[in-house]
């Protein structure tokens, strides 16, 4: 059996490791911005940055304000990095109207729906990121 001392000092050893740098969510950054198309709000859809390097993606879903905010689904936040950036853009279901067996169309171009296609690359700092991202509808040259 364990004593409070033990236990003291088992959770004093598990502070210890969790403040270590790389581990919990010290290093973590978070990141917001504002969806547009050719100037217009997105107001619907999703936002996924797929790292270049390795670790989570993170991903969020555009409200009707044409904001995001980006989660990775575990405590330890969106790691700092470069990203490739996928937005599936899309129309608002009507209020009250469920979501039928298909969703809604895309409104954004499908090149942005790509990993391998798409052209928008970001740096996430750690910290707090306000990340626009303004969509258009012509081919970006190359």
């Amino acid at each position: 059996m364990f004593r409070t001392n033990n236990l003291l000092v088992l959770l004093a050893v598990l502070i210890g490791i969790a403040a270590l740098p790389g581990c919990g969510s010290g290093n973590a950054a978070s990141v917001q911005g504002v969806v547009t198309l050719d100037g217009v709000t997105v107001k619907a859809g999703t936002v996924t940055f797929h790292p270049v390097q390795e670790g989570p993606r993170a991903y969020g879903q555009i409200g009707l304000d044409g904001s995001y905010q980006l989660s990775t689904g575990s405590d330890s936040g969106i790691i700092p990095g470069e990203y490739i950036v996928t937005v599936v853009g899309t129309e608002p279901l009507p209020p009250n109207m469920e979501l039928e067996s298909q969703p809604p169309p895309p409104i954004t171009p499908a090149r942005y729906a790509s990993r391998d296609e798409s052209d928008l690359r970001r740096t996430v700092t750690k910290a707090a990121n306000k990340i626009d991202l303004p969509l258009t509808t012509q081919p970006t040259s190359e």
